[in-house]
């Protein structure tokens, strides 16, 4: 990667691994941290790159992803998403996901973790996680998740968990 006035801070270009400022890169790769804005295409293609951490603008034309963690305001035109934790606001055209998903989190097919989804979660199919979902949840299909729902659910068809739902729930 090239970087000015350094490879560390300003304005970078490519994959710089350890940044401050705004940088635009086709896919993150190796990243350590990056602070600022971040401009990125596409995703990489295995898990084992996806390392590191975000914090501030990320902005997807079309994913903003290719970190294990992902703070601050992310917006993408078919994903945002980070192998462990997301969270802040996100926006994706299709998604939104992660691991674990917190804040709020808005995604045109789904809002999505594989273990816990707090917060606002909006999803224009449905909002889930593999464990845990809580806050306020929206699904034009469905709420779900494989341990416990909480909070203020609605549910176009249903609102379903593996073992208990609690708060208001609507379908």
């Amino acid at each position: 990667g090239f970087g000015l006035p350094t490879k560390k801070f300003g304005v970078g270009l490519g994959n710089l691994p350890t940044f401050t400022g705004i940088r635009l890169n086709p896919i993150d790769k190796n990243v350590d941290k990056i602070v600022g804005v971040n401009i990125t295409s596409w995703q990489p293609n295995s898990f084992d790159v996806q390392t590191g951490s975000f914090y501030g603008l990320g902005i997807g034309l079309p994913t903003a992803m290719g970190t294990k963690n992902r703070f601050g305001v992310s917006v993408a035109l078919f994903g945002v998403g980070a192998t462990e934790t997301l969270a802040g606001v996100n926006i994706g055209g299709l998604a939104t996901g992660g691991n674990n998903v917190y804040g709020i989190n808005l995604g045109g097919l789904a809002a999505g973790a594989g273990e816990d989804l707090y917060g606002i979660n909006l999803g224009g199919l449905a909002a889930g996680a593999g464990e845990n979902v809580g806050g306020l949840n929206i699904g034009g299909l469905a709420v779900g998740a494989g341990g416990n729902v909480t909070g203020l659910n609605i549910g176009g068809l249903a609102v379903g968990a593996g073992q208990s739902v609690s708060g208001i729930s609507a379908s």
